[in-house]
């Protein structure tokens, strides 16, 4: 009875999963893509059908649904061949040139959990020849614009994919200049880099002729000129340079010392000017000293750009920022940027005493210690007021040793308020307090401690004391 029990439980677990997994696959399959694309295409080209689904295909069920037809010949026979959801049909005969095909596929055509398409499907192409001339369809900057830098770069967009040998016969310059050409994966669309600076205030005009044809050989019809007035080079002026976190503008030294207060690594200045910087002046705009490693992110057009810090400056240090003919005075204290450091070590060799000795710490006074578990050492920590130490950096970075003393750290925390006994002095506001807790096995012999920190934690930190 038992096992009849199981068998029917086990049927129904089956039936059940069948039943979730059929649930989950209800939505009807569609056509993602086909191939080739185009609605005409050149006849030696191609040699098969291919039809892409977004689901696994009842095979048959696809194939019974599938029809080539040839305007003249009808339905044609062929072969059908699968790669995963992928199905092609390749005819017999090939395709011919100069003819219209339609590819079908009824809605009869399932998936593999009986899902049919939504609707019937098709799709028309021709195998006869384009007769369609290309055409400029845009070019950016616009025709009789001016050239805003010595070597901005031309945008021609085309009506089609165009041969591009074609176009470089097609191509002059006058006045002549060297240039490279970069074309987009379509083909329609190619830049005009200039390897050389344009002549200042120079007229430019750019002839396409009718060289240039399209990948079927159908020519431009006529002749195309573009005309564009080169730079006329005017002083780059800082319009504007700002802070991210105030958008006040930063004064320069002029007459005064002008400095400005409160700034730290993570701020972003922000400087925009009066036309767009070219290569070279973009490469000698900044000079910083004392020398601190920055980048500087500028917007598309050269006209803006935001400058940031890589490296942590000097905290309270002074830096002489220059921007073109500007120098700005940058006082490094703000308090973000207040780096980590030990501002006090405090020793208690017994939190369980009634009246806890805490002894400062300072370089060779006496430890105290006794033989223990309950010591703990209070870390006071200056650090930016929006931070809560790391515990996990503070312990990796932490080391005590000495050659008497052998030590076990049991825990660590940030004070909140409620540790007892309560330390001696209770930190300052935007300071921290880290009380480590841990064992001490002191036999009782003179000696030293050395206590340090290192740089994953704050800049490096050293302290030795006496045991006495």
């Amino acid at each position: 009875m038992k096992r009849t029990v199981l068998i029917c439980l086990f049927l129904i677990s089956l039936a059940s999963c069948k039943w979730m997994d059929d649930l989950q696959h209800m939505s009807a399959p569609e056509i993602t893509s086909i191939e080739p694309e185009g609605e005409i295409l050149e006849a030696d080209r191609i040699d098969s059908i291919a039809i892409k689904f977004s689901a696994k295909m009842n095979r048959p069920s696809v194939e019974a649904a599938f029809l080539l037809n040839d305007e003249f010949e009808g339905d044609l026979d062929g072969v059908f061949s699968w790669e995963e959801n992928r199905m092609q049909f390749t005819p017999y005969y090939g395709f011919a040139p100069d003819r219209e095909y339609r590819i079908s596929l009824k809605k009869d055509a399932e998936d593999s959990y009986g899902n049919s398409l939504e609707r019937d499907w098709f799709h028309l192409f021709s195998t006869g020849s384009d007769t369609v001339s290309p055409v400029l369809l845009s070019t950016d900057p616009e025709d009789f614009s001016a050239l805003t830098g010595k070597r901005q770069e031309l945008v021609i967009t085309f009506s089609e994919a165009v041969d591009k040998e074609s176009f470089r016969a097609s191509l002059s310059i006058t006045p002549d200049i060297t240039v490279n050409q970069e074309w987009s994966d379509t083909g329609d669309s190619i830049t005009i880099i200039p390897l050389e600076d344009y002549e200042e205030g120079e007229d430019y005009r750019i002839t396409l002729s009718t060289d240039l044809e399209d990948l079927y050989s159908n020519a431009l019809e006529e002749d195309v000129e573009l005309y564009y007035k080169a730079w006329t080079l005017t002083d780059l002026l800082l319009t504007s340079f700002t802070v991210d976190t105030s958008s006040e503008l930063l004064d320069y030294t002029s007459d005064s010392e002008a400095i400005n207060e409160g700034l730290f690594q993570g701020n972003r200045l922000q400087g925009t000017l009066n036309r767009a910087a070219d290569y070279e002046e973009r490469n000698n705009l900044i000079t910083l000293k004392p020398s601190l490693l920055y980048s500087i992110d500028w917007s598309e057009d050269y006209t803006a750009f935001d400058l940031t810090f890589d490296e942590s400056p000097v905290y309270n240090g002074y830096y002489d920022l220059s921007v073109l003919d500007r120098v700005y005075v940058l006082h490094m204290n703000g308090e973000e940027g207040i780096p980590y450091s030990v501002s006090a070590v405090n020793f208690c060799p017994d939190s369980t005493a009634g009246s806890p000795v805490f002894t400062p710490l300072s370089l060779n006074s006496n430890l105290g210690a006794i033989d223990g578990t309950t010591a703990f050492f209070d870390f006071y920590i200056q650090h930016p007021p929006s931070d809560v130490p790391d515990l996990s950096k503070f312990i990796d970075a932490l080391s005590i040793e000495s050659s008497v003393i052998t030590w076990d750290y049991l825990s660590v925390e940030v004070f909140d308020g409620t540790q007892t006994p309560a330390p001696q002095p209770v930190p300052e506001e935007g300071a921290s307090l880290i009380r480590l807790y841990t064992e001490v096995n002191y036999p009782g012999l003179p000696g030293i401690v050395n206590l340090s920190l290192d740089e994953t934690f704050c800049p490096r930190w050293t302290l030795t004391v006496s045991l006495h």
